[in-house]
């Protein structure tokens, strides 16, 4: 191996290294949130179906790969090699239009701005395998001699890059309907680049050699640079980690984060929320973290599909059985381009089991057994259907079966703590039921009602001492303390930063 190709492979190497560290720790959660927005089925009808339409073989590859997203280190790899891959492509092209080694950095430009692109939520990996799909074509015909052998190999591969990659736009980004602008870059680069290695002057000289590279590293750094300002979210890259947590019920792992930095946004709040109670701390820690009303203790429905799954989440674990499975479906239904979503196909299974409907929750699992890393889970979870039994002594299931409402009532958006009420009624070991209910006035700043529900509740609850927060309400409630709500905040935060009385004087409305 040459000096020159050394220090190719080194390059290559530190890039791959760079993209793989990015995607595996920095911003995990979006690889996380790209794996549970779609359902990819190891069935032959769905290969099949996928690739029946122009470009179907990329969007499977897309699709195949980004199930591997569920451990941020293997996705973050499969994400590495297909850069390098695209890079080491665009330099076989180069190559056979100009032999100028120093131009090997130019390579990097579509990668790196793929990789940018990639930040980007809503930017799936199917452009990207389609780009890989031409280039190799690309790469091929350069390596055939005979003009009729290339002839007839154009004729021949034109139809098929259609089949396999031509149509595949439609699955570029999760909304069909838009075309972004980097994107276009993208394109454009790929392009460019082996035209404009063949067209740069020969750099004989060591002094000119160094200077070429300098500049290009300066352009790759600034287009990483751009790439990571305008492409990269670390709001919601937040918000994703809290939600995975949720999701996974790494209860510590949300407390930690946000001990680290306190969340402000809705959803993070009312993961952070959930994840107290699950703790049996929402009562005592609450308002210790920031927090902004009754919307971080219950979202509003949003039919948006990422929003409607968080919620969820907490109504699952507060026993709110078909509020749940409402929600896990209709956010499936939002998802752009009729995708469907492992994740809500896992909860559906999971309600219809807690419901008694075996049948509609064996079609879930049924689904689930083609997939490759949820296969395991439905074949343990189909032991459970039509046994009672075994549900019951579930201690998620059971429990859930336990505290779920057993009559129809109205669920009213602008009336939650009477939904909380009526849950806490049907079965008053729900614990969570009742933090919930009264967090939920608190928050409200609803102090009578507090009071009222308090009071109905406080003999199940006399053996346990007082949680902080209650504490300080009815300290409020029964006149035991009085502040002036012109006081300064700056000056009150510093001594009552984290009590209910600075949320109720500065906080919401």
């Amino acid at each position: 191996m040459t000096k020159t190709a050394r220090l190719h492979l080194f390059i290559t190497l530190l890039f791959g290294i760079i993209v793989w560290l990015f995607f595996a720790v920095f911003y995990r959660h979006h690889l996380h949130y790209q794996e549970e927005m779609q359902l990819f089925l190891t069935s032959g009808a769905y290969f099949l179906e996928t690739i029946a339409s122009p470009g179907g073989l990329s969007s499977y590859f897309s699709r195949l790969f980004t199930q591997f997203f569920v451990d941020s280190f293997a996705g973050a790899l499969i994400i590495a090699l297909l850069l390098i891959a695209l890079q080491q492509l665009i330099w076989r092209i180069s190559v056979v239009f100009s032999k100028k080694s120093h131009c090997y950095l130019l390579s990097f430009i579509p990668s790196t701005l793929y990789a940018c692109a990639l930040m980007d939520e809503n930017f799936l990996l199917t452009a990207l395998i389609s780009l890989i799909f031409i280039l190799l074509a690309i790469v091929l015909f350069q390596r055939i001699k005979s003009f009729k052998a290339r002839l007839v190999y154009v004729l021949l591969v034109i139809p098929l890059l259609y089949w396999i990659a031509g149509g595949a736009y439609r699955d570029f980004y999760r909304y069909p309907g838009i075309f972004p602008v980097i994107l276009l870059i993208i394109f454009l680069s790929v392009l460019i680049i082996p035209v404009l290695c063949r067209y740069l002057p020969e750099n004989d000289k060591r002094k000119s050699r160094v200077i070429s590279g300098c500049v290009q590293w300066i352009v790759l750094i600034l287009l990483a640079v751009w790439g990571f300002k305008t492409q990269a979210n670390w709001e919601k890259e937040e918000i994703m980690a809290y939600d995975y947590f949720s999701r996974s019920q790494k209860w510590n792992s949300i407390i930690r984060l946000a001990d680290k930095k306190a969340p402000t946004a809705p959803l993070s709040v009312a993961s952070l929320n959930l994840a107290l109670a699950n703790q049996n701390q929402l009562s005592n820690f609450m308002f210790e973290y920031f927090q902004n009303g009754p919307e971080g203790l219950l979202p509003t429905f949003q039919k948006e599909f990422i929003a409607d799954m968080m919620a969820g989440e907490i109504y699952y674990h507060l026993g709110l059985v078909n509020t749940a499975q409402r929600l896990a479906f209709e956010g499936m239904e939002a998802i752009p381009g009729y995708q469907k979503s492992v994740r809500s196909i896992q909860r559906l299974a999971e309600t219809n089991l807690i419901n008694g409907h075996y049948e509609v929750a064996n079609k879930y699992l049924t689904i689930l057994k083609q997939t490759l890393f949820y296969k395991k889970w439905a074949e343990e979870t189909a032991t459970y259907l039509y046994n009672e039994k075994k549900i019951n002594a579930h201690p998620e299931w059971g429990k859930l079966r336990r505290f779920r409402p057993r009559k129809d009532f109205l669920f009213s958006e602008q009336e939650k703590d009477q939904v909380l009420g009526i849950l806490y009624q049907n079965n008053t070991n729900n614990r969570m039921a009742y933090d919930y209910l009264l967090a939920y006035t608190l928050l409200e700043k609803d102090l009578s009602h507090f009071y009222e529900y308090y009071r109905l509740l406080e003999n199940k609850k006399k053996e346990e001492m007082v949680p902080k927060s209650y504490q300080e309400a009815l300290a409020v409630v029964l006149g035991q303390v009085n502040f002036n709500s012109r006081q300064n905040e700056e000056a009150f935060y510093k001594q009552y930063g984290k009590t209910y009385w600075y949320y109720l004087l500065f906080k919401y409305k």
